[in-house]
């Protein structure tokens, strides 16, 4: 056995998304990437976002955008408060609901 095998013979996975009782709590992390036509201010993500602000991270061609200026959530929709540029490169990364 190597070195970087020792200590995985106990690993246990996580429990999947869901899980049984107990309630609340968040959802598990998501990323999607588009990729935004000129102009375009709006963008469907997969899943609702979690309430918060610390809930997504928001990146445009590699530069992370500020939430309380540039972006917000409403459930599904990523609102830009400018128009992107054609071909501009759209991350996000977030917890859903």
């Amino acid at each position: 056995m190597s070195s970087i095998d020792k200590g995985w013979s106990g690993y246990t996975p996580l429990a999947p998304p869901g899980g049984g009782g107990g309630g609340g709590g968040f959802g598990y992390p998501v990323m999607q990437a588009f990729s935004a036509s000129q102009g375009q201010t709006r963008f469907t993500l997969g899943s609702p976002v979690a309430a918060g602000m610390q809930s997504a991270i928001v990146v445009v061609n590699g530069l992370v955008r500020d939430p309380f200026l540039d972006y917000g959530f409403v459930g599904a929709d990523l609102t830009f408060t400018f128009g992107l540029s054609a071909g501009a490169r759209v991350l996000v990364y977030y917890v859903n609901a």
